[in-house]
């Protein structure tokens, strides 16, 4: 398997990533390389990135030995597709509810005869190599990760019929959006949400899925590894400069004042 955050979890380990909102620069891959990252998320649902940037984030990554995924908008085929033929090992697809949905899912990124993904060689997916079709749509069927974001109730209610389709490699919980379907908004220490990582961490190990999950601090990473979560997104670009910079900032003013 040449996904190695793929192979990673199927192993039973941990891979660990990092979420890109803002920061689609060309040197973004190999400062997620420099930093040990397994994979890095390009997200299309909370940015502005045109296909263009995230066509340029994924080659970056790709480069630098990092797996690229892309979170698109919307359960559509053609932004799902757009993503894989422009080189992206791995999609997450937002608010997941139900098993039809995941069948869609699978329908649109899969090649024949497991889906009905169009085919298109010789292009940015395979590298500009092209070659026997039969064998690039097998390997890209087999090494895609796929992560399903399991972020409302009614995703929590069907969370073993989503599960159950084979090809479901990381169910994600969108812990900001969880917790707003359940009208605690914020609330990560409410017991009703801890009740709920629960429950997907049960499924998830019944069904052989690892969970996914951006913490934002090293503590909180550390906590949720010891709950069972296996793919970890350590913070986001926009929250790691915003606060890097703060406390720059800061601690310069405190200096000032102290020279007074």
């Amino acid at each position: 398997m040449s996904n190695k955050t793929k192979a990673k979890l199927k192993s039973g380990g941990i891979a660990l990533g990092h979420f890109v909102l803002e920061f689609a620069t060309p040197g973004i891959g190999q400062m997620m390389a420099n930093a040990g990252c397994d994979y890095v998320i390009f997200d299309m649902e909370h940015s502005s990135f045109t296909q263009d940037m995230i066509r340029w984030s994924i080659l970056s990554a790709k480069a630098a030995d990092v797996n690229a995924v892309v979170r698109v908008p919307y359960t559509d085929s053609h932004f799902m597709a757009r993503a894989l033929d422009a080189g992206a090992e791995g999609l997450m697809i937002p608010k997941v509810e139900s098993r039809d949905q995941v069948l869609r899912i699978m329908d649109y990124v899969k090649y024949p005869p497991e889906g009905n993904r169009g085919g298109a060689f010789g292009i940015a997916h395979d590298d500009y190599k092209g070659g026997d079709m039969a064998k690039l749509a097998k390997g890209e069927n087999d090494d895609t990760l796929i992560i399903v974001q399991t972020e409302t109730v009614k995703s929590v209610e069907n969370v073993d019929e989503i599960l159950s389709v084979e090809g479901v490699d990381v169910a994600w919980l969108g812990q900001c959006d969880m917790t707003f379907s359940m009208g605690i908004p914020g609330q990560y220490d409410n017991p009703k949400f801890l009740r709920i990582m629960d429950k997907l961490i049960n499924a998830c190990e019944k069904h052989g899925v690892a969970l996914g999950y951006i913490p934002v601090s090293i503590p909180e990473a550390i906590d949720v590894i010891e709950k069972g979560v296996r793919c970890i997104s350590y913070s986001a670009d926009i929250f790691l400069y915003g606060s890097a910079l703060s406390n720059g900032v800061q601690g310069v003013k405190d200096y000032i004042e102290k020279r007074k």
